[in-house]
């Protein structure tokens, strides 16, 4: 496990934040803004320099990325050597805002009174 160029939230931002797509930790990324190819959430050991982390990440784009010249990866939730990855945002909150979509779809449909 490598944690040289980041770290768990603490109580202070950093220069960027990203999220881990597998348990959502909110991880703070050191001055230099990079993620080695290594790198694990500290929080669950889920790969950090994979595509379900990257900005460029679209699944809805062609090659599932927004970046029309990188190469295709198979596993998008397993680290891979991409040059175009740059950390997100919004990596990993796609999924939890699907689940909590739908499950209020779920509860207005239950407790509906038509």
């Amino acid at each position: 496990m490598m944690h040289a160029a980041w770290r768990l939230r603490a109580s202070c931002r950093s220069l960027a934040d990203m999220r881990c797509h597998a348990c959502q930790a909110e991880v703070v990324i050191a001055a230099t803004n990079r993620i080695g190819f290594r790198e694990e959430c500290e929080n669950c050991q889920a790969d950090l320099h994979a595509c379900a982390n990257c900005r460029h990440h679209a699944p809805d784009a062609s090659n599932e990325c927004r970046e029309s010249s990188a190469e295709p990866v198979r596993d998008r939730i397993r680290a891979n050597l991409c040059e175009w990855f740059s950390p997100g945002s919004e990596a990993g909150r796609r999924d939890l805002e699907d689940e909590r979509s739908a499950a209020m779809a779920e509860l207005e449909r239950l407790f509906s009174k038509d």
